[in-house]
């Protein structure tokens, strides 16, 4: 009897030990003003084993207190609420908590699985990352989702950046730079990505698909693939707003709808813009490769558009969606349904929008069908002199900064230099002072801090000179 009280009494001790030592792993408490540290790799190590997913849970809070080096890890599953079978559903712990990275860096994480790849497999509705920076980021997805932050996400995404690839198989679904699939009320906010993404279907830089909200995004670099590819989202079915791509989108085979900031789009696109050259081989555009039902307005594309057959400037093919006062600058090169605006308008409808004939080999702004007509009121074609003119917009009603006969929302403005119309949100790079998009106080700033170093008084000068023209 005396031995078998000893064995329980040690026992308790034991477990006592564990909870404690399990607990007691992470500096804090998990509160937002007392959160959890990672501040070493044997803390993110311990973060991430599953056994310890209470720290994952709804309202713990992780902070991130130190760049992490993940060079010598092959993961194959998402380290952070991966999916642990080759099944074709999500089999794991969805993460629940709030984990800030502070600013701070994850650099070479590589993740090779089926499903799910990404830091995060799975973030819930209850879940946020914000503030994370992921540098040489190299993920393999041989099935369905993939992105470098979140494989699939239910939650927030805030202030994060992503640089490296995302390779998906010729069978894999819903790849992004960033995140896979977002699904309805979520929200992408203020994130960037510099990306090499490739897969089969729902391919963007970013975002593989948008079901949700995304302000303020960014992409650049390449992606590739069959369905549904774009520079920005793959495909979106939710809203995006004031975001932009650089990036090359590329159609495989057969491809179709193929577009420079949205492969297909059901959901609404406003005061956007893409640059990168798009190459497809139906419904491809410089902007949006197919507009279903959806609405795009405000929006903007210097992108130079190649392919086979309903090919647009700015929209490959418009069924039944909206199109309001949007600019189509770069070239068109294809054989059927070829057009500077909008390569096929069926039961669609554009207003107040505007293609530089000079930049298209044909001529023709849209074509439509004699059975399902689209209407087009107030759609032009105009030589480059036009497009340097704000008269030009003026007259069509577009609301500008520093005129208030078109309203007062001031969604475009004129640069500094001779070109078409930017949104009214562009900026430069902090220090430009050539100021194609304006100077400010944050330009001014960097020039102090590197004064004679980088700047001297004739960059002052030219700063100087931009700033007065923006008070013009």
């Amino acid at each position: 009897m005396y031995l078998m009280h000893k064995l329980f009494l040690l026992l308790l001790f034991t477990v006592a030990n564990c909870t404690i030592a399990a607990t007691a792993a992470l500096t804090g408490s998990g509160t937002v003003d007392d959160p959890y540290l990672i501040q070493n790799n044997d803390d993110f190590f311990f973060f991430a084993n599953q056994d310890n997913s209470f720290l994952w849970e709804q309202g713990v809070h992780i902070r991130l207190d130190a760049d992490i080096n993940l060079k010598t890890h092959t993961f194959s599953q998402a380290p952070i609420a991966g999916d642990p079978d080759e099944d074709t559903g999500f089999d794991g712990l969805r993460y629940s908590g709030c984990f800030d990275g502070n600013g701070k860096t994850i650099s070479n994480l590589t993740v090779d699985c089926p499903s799910y790849a990404g830091l995060f497999g799975v973030v819930s509705r209850f879940g946020s990352v914000c503030n994370l920076t992921i540098t040489n980021a190299d993920m393999s997805c041989k099935g369905y989702y993939g992105g470098s932050i979140c494989a699939y996400n239910f939650g927030i995404i805030k202030n994060c950046f992503s640089s490296g690839s995302v390779s998906g198989s010729d069978e894999a679904y819903y790849v992004g730079g960033l995140c896979g699939y977002s699904e309805e009320d979520t929200s992408i906010l203020g994130c960037k990505v510099d990306m090499t993404v490739t897969g089969m279907q729902f391919v963007g830089i970013l975002c593989g698909r948008n079901c949700g909200t995304m302000i303020d995004c960014f992409s650049d670099g390449s992606s590739t693939g069959l369905l549904f590819v774009g520079g920005l989202c793959g495909r979106n079915s939710g809203t995006i707003n004031n975001s932009y791509s650089t990036g090359k989108t590329s159609g495989t085979g057969y491809s179709n709808s193929v577009g420079g900031f949205c492969g297909h789009n059901s959901g609404i696109i406003k005061s956007c813009y893409s640059t990168g050259n798009v190459s497809g081989m139906y419904y491809v555009g410089g902007l949006c490769g197919y507009n279903k039902g959806g609405t795009i307005s405000f929006c903007y594309t210097s992108s130079i558009v190649t392919g086979e057959s309903y090919l647009g400037g700015l929209l490959g093919f418009n069924s039944s969606g909206s199109v309001d006062e949007c600019l189509a600058d770069g070239d068109v090169t294809g054989n059927s349904y070829s057009a500077g605006l909008c390569g096929f308008n069926s039961s669609g409808s554009i207003s107040d929008s505007f293609w530089n004939m000079e930049a298209m080999e044909a001529n023709v702004g849209y074509n439509e069908s004699s059975t399902k007509q689209g209407s087009e009121t107030n759609v032009q074609g105009i030589t480059n002199d036009q497009m340097h003119d704000i008269n030009t917009f003026l007259k069509a009603g577009w609301d500008f900064v520093n005129e208030t006969q078109n309203g007062t929302d001031d969604i475009w403005r004129m640069p500094y230099v001779i070109d078409a119309p930017i949104l009214s949100w562009q900026r430069d790079i902090p220090g430009d002072i050539t100021g194609t998009y304006g100077v400010d106080l944050e330009d001014f700033a960097v020039i102090s801090k590197a004064w004679q170093s980088q700047y001297t008084i004739i960059d002052l000068q030219t700063f100087v000179q931009n700033w007065l023209a923006g008070l013009e």
